[in-house]
């Protein structure tokens, strides 16, 4: 998505208004009021702006931008006006909605964690990266619809995890040509797989049999929030 460099923020901020208003918030358009669905797009807003931040703006930026929109979150809660367009959108709902700032920051270490760790070798490592990456988006979109407080955050935060991870499962070669792997290493050497196989066009037998298992602890994730 980001294809200038120095990572510029403003071309960044049109992209994701597009975005927004388009492919991604379809049926959100037509059946939420106005006021959600502006706070819903302000939280999306937030949650690309950083996942972008650590996936595509130029590597020797990625801390200091990270560190940029953790200070704009400072002054989002010190009642400061941020620097970031996307900051700024979201104060307007973290104040309507009285959302905490403690899963925005999650979502900011999980980009800073992609910077230095690349791998995980057991699946609780990588539930518990997704306690990051995952689960902090789907308890901010409970303050969003009032609904916090009401005893579904460990069902949202199974649900958010299990949809991380069938991404995960997705995206192995994409993650793996941008050096990342998210598929557990110990299930990977169980069923035989190196490197190579995580890279090819065609997938090799041996792999598939690594993502149905990552893809049945999601299904029963998800199987397990639904009945809470």
């Amino acid at each position: 998505m980001i294809t200038d460099s120095p990572w510029n923020v403003e071309e960044h901020d049109r992209a994701l208004a597009r975005l927004a208003a388009g492919e991604n918030f379809p049926v959100a358009a037509r059946l939420l009021p106005k006021r959600i669905r502006a706070d819903l797009t302000a939280v999306y807003g937030f949650a690309r702006l950083v996942d972008d931040i650590g996936d595509e703006a130029p590597a020797e930026q990625r801390g200091k931008l990270l560190e940029l929109v953790d200070d704009d979150l400072d002054r989002v809660y010190g009642g400061a006006t941020p620097e970031l367009p996307q900051l700024r959108r979201l104060a307007r709902a973290v104040h309507a909605r009285s959302i905490p700032d403690e899963p925005f920051r999650r979502l900011v270490q999980a980009n800073r964690q992609d910077q230095t760790v690349h791998r995980y070798e057991t699946w609780d490592e990588l539930v518990a990266y997704c306690r990051l990456s995952a689960d902090p988006v789907g308890r901010i979109v409970l303050h969003v619809f009032g609904a916090s407080g009401r005893g579904l955050e460990e069902s949202s935060d199974l649900v958010c995890t299990a949809l991380q991870v069938i991404e995960h499962c997705q995206d192995v070669g994409e993650d793996f040509r941008r050096g990342r792997v998210y598929l557990p290493a110990e299930d990977l050497r169980r069923f035989g797989c190196t490197d190579g196989d995580l890279g090819r066009t065609r997938t090799p037998t041996r792999l598939r049999g690594v993502v149905a298992l990552e893809a049945a602890r999601a299904r029963d994730l998800l199987d397990r929030g639904r009945r809470r």
